[in-house]
C-alpha cells in the first residue's frame, strides 16, 4: 500500500527559513560542476552569448512558427536577424542603441549603491545583452557605440556590488535569499560574460557562479522556490537565460545541478487538472493547466522556463525533459514574452504523461496536495499552505485552493498587481482566503475583520494513502489566538473533511471563509450549496455550528494578474470576482464542514452528526462511511474498510 507519513518531528528537523533573524544552512554545491572558472575565452563569432550562431536555421524556423503577434515579431532587431535588408540591420542597430540609453537612465548611483541594490531595473542588463548579441552580429555597430554600452553597464555592476570585484559586496541573508538579489548577480555575471577582456570579468562570472550555488541551497525548499509560485517560474526565467550564456561561454551547464532539476521537477509534481473553464476562455476546449497557487492566481507567460529547462534535459535526463514538454504542452504552449528567449523555445522535443502522480508535499513551504484520479476528466486536486513565511506571502496559513472536474470550485484570491489599492486592502488580507478569521463578537464590516499576520504556520501531521489523505496544520501564531488549527480529511475521490479547532480571546468570534466562483450559491439550513454554470457543484455542509445559517456573501476581487491588460492578450477566467461566502462561530470549540464536489445532479451526502462534528456518519451513493475525530488522529470506515492515522 502507498503510504506517505510525515510527523512534526521530522518537520522540524529540515533546515527552515522564515526572516532576518533565522540562520541558513545550505547544501554543498554539485561535485560535478566547478567551483569557479579559469580562463573566459574570446566570442568567435555572433550571436554567440544567448544564442549561438551555428543554430541560426533552426532559430529562423522557430521565429517562423511564433504567433504573430509575439514579441519576437513585434521587435525590430529580432526581424533584422532573419531579413536579407542590411537597410533592416541598420535601422535595428539604432534601435539597439535607444533601447539600451533608455535603460541605462534606470541604472544610477542612488538606486544600486544601497545595501539592498535595485534588482529591478538591473534587468535590462540581461535584456539588452541579448539582443546585443544579435546587434554585434550585423557590423555595424561602431566601437565608440560598443564602449559606450560597456562603460555603462559596467558602472552599473560596480554601483550594485562595489568597486573590488575580488569582494564583492554581499547583503544579508534575507535580501541574499530572493528574486530581486537573483537579477543583481546574474546582471554582474552576464557582464563579465559578455565583455570578457574587462579585468574584473572573470571575478564577476565567479561571483555569480557562487551565489547562484548559494541560492540553489539555501532559496530552494523541498524543490519549490520559497517565494510564493509565480516567482518559482520567473526565478527559473532569471536563472536559465543565465545559465545558457555560462553554457554557451565556458561549458559549464549549471542545469545539471541536482536543485535545478528539483525546480523544475515542481512543476510537474504540483500541477493543477486541466482546467476547462479556463481553456474555453482561450481557446482550448480540453483545458489548460494554470496553477492557480495560493497567493498566486496565474503564471501565464513565466512557465516558458519549463520548455527551455526540458531541452536541457532531452540528453542527460529524457524522462523529466518528456513530463516537463507534457506540461509545457498543457499550459498552452506558453512562450516568455522576452523577444530573445522566445527563440530557445523548442516545440519538437517528445512529451511523456507522468506516471503515478499522487498526493505530494512540500514541509518547508507548507504546501499540501491532495490529490485522486490523476489526468482524468474527473481529478479531483486540493492544494493547502500552511508553512514558512518567506517573500511576497499574504495572511493565508491554512487556505486552501480546489478544483475538481475540470472547474475551479474554490480559489484563494491570488495576488493583485502591486500597484492595486485592492491588493494591500484585499487580497494581502485574511477575508480574500479560505481560512478561518477572528472579529470582535457582533462585527459585520468584513474589512474590520482580524488579519492573519504573514507569518509561520506549521505542518503538523501528514499522511497519503491509496483511499485517504490526512494532514493537521497549525496556524495559531498566524492568526494571533491561542489555537488554530485545520485538520483535512481527503476520502478519495469523493469528499474532504474539515475540523477547526480554534480558541480565541473573550469578546472575539471565529468566521469560515470561502471564496468561490460559482455563481448560484443556494443557502440551506445546514448547507451551502454553490453552483456553476459549467456543469458542476460544491456541496459544503456545515456540521458544527450546528446553528441554521444565515446568508452571508459577497463579491470578492480575483487577482488581477489574470486580469486583460495592455500587454496582454486575453484573460485567464471570465471572471473578475468570485463570491465570498461566511457563517460565524463560537471563538472556542470546534467549526466542521464537509466539502462534497459534485457534477451537477449528482445524488448529494447525507451527513450526520450526534456529538458535534466528532463523530460523523456520511452517505455517499449507499456506501456508508464514519469519520471519528480522536485525541491522536482520525479513525476513518469507508464502507468495510478501516482506517486510523495517528500523529504523536
Amino acid at each position: 500500500m502507498k503510504r506517505q507519513l510525515i510527523y512534526i518531528s521530522l518537520f522540524f528537523s529540515v533546515a527552515l527559513y522564515s526572516c532576518k533573524e533565522d540562520t541558513i544552512t545550505g547544501e554543498p554545491p554539485q561535485e560535478n560542476i566547478p567551483e569557479d572558472i579559469t580562463e573566459l575565452k574570446p566570442v568567435e563569432n555572433y550571436p554567440g552569448l544567448i544564442l549561438r550562431a551555428e543554430m541560426y536555421d533552426i532559430y529562423k524556423q522557430r521565429f517562423e512558427m511564433l504567433p504573430v503577434n509575439s514579441p519576437a515579431k513585434k521587435n525590430k532587431i529580432v526581424k533584422a536577424m532573419f531579413s536579407d535588408s542590411e537597410t533592416e540591420k541598420k535601422n535595428a542597430t539604432a534601435e539597439f542603441i535607444s533601447y539600451w540609453k533608455d535603460y541605462a537612465s534606470r541604472w544610477t548611483q542612488e538606486v544600486l549603491e544601497r545595501p539592498e541594490p535595485d534588482g529591478v531595473s538591473l534587468r535590462g542588463v540581461w535584456r539588452c545583452i541579448h539582443l546585443y548579441d544579435i546587434v554585434k552580429s550585423f557590423g555595424y555597430l561602431k566601437a565608440g557605440e560598443e564602449n559606450d554600452f560597456r562603460t555603462a553597464l559596467v558602472q552599473a555592476i560596480k554601483w550594485a556590488i562595489g568597486t573590488d570585484s575580488k569582494n564583492p559586496r554581499i547583503p544579508d541573508d534575507y535580501f541574499r535569499s530572493g528574486n530581486i538579489y537573483t537579477d543583481v548577480y546574474l546582471a554582474a555575471g552576464l557582464v563579465g560574460l559578455t565583455f570578457y577582456d574587462q579585468p574584473q570579468s572573470k571575478d564577476w562570472v565567479n561571483y555569480a557562479l557562487a551565489e547562484l550555488k548559494w541560492q540553489l541551497s539555501h532559496s530552494v525548499w523541498d524543490g519549490c522556490w520559497h517565494e510564493t509560485p509565480r516567482y518559482h517560474a520567473y526565478t527559473m526565467k532569471l536563472m536559465g537565460q543565465f545559465m545558457e550564456v555560462l553554457y554557451n561561454r565556458t561549458g559549464i551547464d549549471m542545469f545539471q545541478h541536482e536543485k535545478n532539476k528539483e525546480l523544475a521537477y515542481w512543476f510537474v509534481r504540483f500541477n493543477s487538472p486541466r482546467d476547462k473553464v479556463a481553456g474555453l476562455n482561450v481557446g482550448i476546449a480540453d483545458g489548460i493547466k494554470l496553477f492557480p497557487g495560493l497567493g498566486d492566481a496565474a503564471w501565464g507567460e513565466n512557465l516558458a522556463p519549463v520548455n527551455q529547462y526540458a531541452s536541457h534535459y532531452a540528453k542527460t535526463d529524457p524522462k523529466l525533459s518528456a513530463e516537463l514538454m507534457w506540461l509545457w504542452s498543457l499550459s498552452g504552449y506558453m512562450y516568455s514574452e522576452e523577444p530573445v528567449l522566445d527563440l530557445l523555445i523548442d516545440r519538437s522535443l517528445p512529451a511523456a504523461v507522468p506516471q503515478n502522480m499522487g498526493s505530494d508535499i512540500c514541509p518547508q513551504r507548507g504546501y499540501i496536495l491532495m490529490r485522486d484520479k490523476f489526468e482524468t476528466e474527473d481529478e479531483i486536486w486540493f492544494l493547502l499552505k500552511c508553512g514558512k513565511t518567506s517573500m511576497h506571502d499574504h495572511a493565508d496559513k491554512n487556505s486552501f485552493s480546489l478544483i475538481a472536474y475540470g472547474t475551479p470550485m474554490a480559489l484563494d484570491a491570488g495576488a493583485a498587481d502591486y500597484n492595486d489599492p485592492g491588493h494591500k486592502n484585499w487580497n494581502k488580507k485574511s477575508i480574500s482566503h479560505n481560512i478561518v478569521t477572528f472579529r470582535n463578537k457582533g462585527e459585520t464590516d468584513i474589512n474590520k475583520y482580524d488579519s492573519q499576520n504573514a507569518t509561520d504556520g506549521v505542518i503538523v501531521h501528514w499522511d497519503s494513502q491509496n483511499d485517504m489523505d490526512y494532514s493537521v496544520t497549525d496556524a495559531s501564531k498566524a492568526a494571533k489566538v491561542s489555537k488554530y488549527m485545520r485538520e483535512v480529511i481527503f476520502v478519495k475521490p469523493d469528499y474532504f473533511v474539515i475540523r477547526d479547532q480554534v480558541n480565541a480571546a473573550a469578546g472575539k468570534e471565529a468566521v469560515w471563509m470561502m471564496q468561490t466562483p460559482c455563481e448560484d450559491i443556494q443557502w440551506e439550513e445546514h448547507n451551502i450549496y454553490c453552483r456553476n454554470s459549467w456543469g458542476t457543484a460544491l456541496d459544503v455542509h456545515v456540521v458544527s455550528p450546528s446553528t441554521v445559517l444565515i446568508k452571508h456573501q459577497n463579491p470578492g476581487h480575483f487577482g488581477t494578474w489574470t486580469e486583460e491588460r495592455p500587454d496582454r492578450n486575453t484573460t485567464i477566467y471570465p471572471f473578475k470576482y468570485q463570491q465570498t461566502i461566511q457563517f460565524p462561530a463560537p471563538a472556542t470549540g470546534s467549526i466542521v464542514t464537509v466539502l462534497h464536489p459534485m457534477k451537477d445532479g449528482a445524488k448529494r451526502l447525507t451527513v450526520t452528526s450526534r456529538d458535534n462534528g466528532q463523530t460523523l456518519n456520511i452517505t455517499k451513493d449507499g456506501r456508508q462511511d464514519q469519520i471519528s475525530f480522536t485525541e491522536k488522529g482520525v479513525n476513518v470506515t469507508i464502507g468495510s474498510k478501516n482506517i486510523i492515522s495517528e500523529f504523536k
